[in-house]
């Protein structure tokens, strides 16, 4: 078996498009990488038993868990090396860096011959998880008030309201929304009382699930979202990815979420930096159930506008937590999207949308597949780039409360 076969890669999201793979053959939006040095070879260094290494005066990426380092002219990579009892060499780019895994009976020399045959995707894939990482950081949401996050693509404020509110106790895991469960608990009450707002001509108004699709589709619907897509490619590329994305903290929120909230202060506002720890986490909670049950909707409503477009149909539609995939699509017309899809803007909804909807006629990424997607969205490959390129809101400060 030749060492090409027993190589097994991780890659973000979804495969590339016929376009991608086009532009890529003939060198288009190809990373600027130094190319491979013939010499020296990499080198495995382990933890143990080995001298420090000198200064990097290259890049240098390294994973907490590292136990070998790569050295290579352009970087020098601390990995982690897992040994199991699968058949292929595994690679795999995380928040934490480079992870490989190999079989058991793998030496090393052949695992450093496939780490170098795929040095341009490694390097390629660690530059981008390092820059997605420094995106995060700017979208790391604040343990106390305003707590603004986007939702379908506008600035959605939360605040605390003690009126009428309903006792809170300890909830249950948080998990996606189960629409058969019963209300009568004190956290399920209190997500059935939450109230969505959306600021009027003079005043904030309630906020229904349509009148939601109307606000952010806006009166051109679909056609006025593919023209401001395609008017992207008109801006300055010096344009900063991550202002853009961070328009939704500097803007001013047209969208707001009220929660009840037991406080014994009726007389000023609930502020989250004078809540208990445990409240946080709980508030975190709250409004990721909240915004998940609402997503769910809200992606029902567009399934059901674009299956009949594409001429095909489903029998299951469900949030996921996965941490690879925007969503999934089967042979039983079950249909799975990625719970964060609550906070991207409509166009890149549609988009998931009308992706996994095509695999009900191709389960695949072949040129056909494509093709299917690009006769109901003639614009998917710059929804997609933009997909990819959309930081999520970076939960990791109230995440570290519940371990505290």
């Amino acid at each position: 078996m030749g060492l090409g076969a027993c190589v097994q890669l991780a890659f973000d999201f979804f495969s590339s498009s016929p376009r991608e793979s086009e532009r890529a053959k003939h060198g288009q939006d190809a990373p600027q990488l130094e190319p491979t040095p013939k010499a020296p070879q990499p080198t495995s260094i382990s933890k143990g038993g080995q001298p420090a290494l000198p200064p990097c005066t290259s890049l240098e990426y390294v994973h907490p868990q590292a136990n070998r380092v790569l050295e290579w002219r352009q970087a020098r990579i601390h990995y982690c090396l897992k040994r199991s009892a699968r058949r292929t060499i595994g690679m795999m780019v995380t928040p934490k860096g480079l992870e490989v895994a190999a079989p058991k009976w793998v030496s090393v020399a052949q695992i450093l011959e496939a780490l170098t045959q795929k040095q341009a995707w490694i390097l390629r894939q660690l530059s981008a998880m390092q820059q997605r990482t420094m995106e995060l950081s700017a979208h790391r949401l604040p343990l106390a008030s305003p707590l603004i996050l986007p939702f379908m693509g506008l600035p959605l404020e939360v605040v605390l309201s003690s009126n009428e509110a309903a006792p809170l106790a300890t909830p249950t895991p948080s998990g996606l929304p189960q629409r058969n469960r019963s209300t009568q608990t004190p956290f399920a009450q209190c997500l059935a009382r939450a109230t969505l707002l959306h600021r009027g001509p003079s005043a904030w108004q309630a906020c229904s699930p349509a009148d939601l699709m109307a606000i952010v589709q806006g009166s051109a619907g679909d056609a006025q979202q593919s023209e401001n897509i395609e008017g992207d490619d008109n801006n300055d590329s010096n344009n900063s990815d991550s202002d853009s994305n961070n328009s939704h903290a500097n803007a001013a929120p047209s969208l707001r979420l009220v929660l009840p909230w037991q406080s014994g202060a009726r007389d000023r506002p609930i502020l989250i930096e004078d809540l208990t720890d445990a409240h946080k986490v709980q508030l975190a909670d709250l409004v990721a159930r909240w915004m998940s049950s609402w997503a769910l909707d809200v992606l029902t409503m567009r399934v059901a506008y674009f299956a009949p477009m594409l001429g095909v149909s489903w029998t299951k539609i469900k949030l996921s937590r996965s941490a690879s995939r925007w969503g999934s699509a089967n042979a039983r017309g079950e249909l799975a999207f990625n719970r964060h899809l609550a906070h991207v803007s409509m166009p890149l909804l549609d988009y998931v949308v009308v992706h996994e909807l095509s695999h009900f006629k191709h389960m695949n990424h072949s040129p056909a597949f494509w093709r299917v997607v690009e006769g109901v969205m003639p614009d998917y490959d710059k929804r997609r780039a933009m997909l990819q390129k959309t930081p999520m809101p970076d939960w990791q400060a109230w995440d570290a409360l519940r371990t505290a």
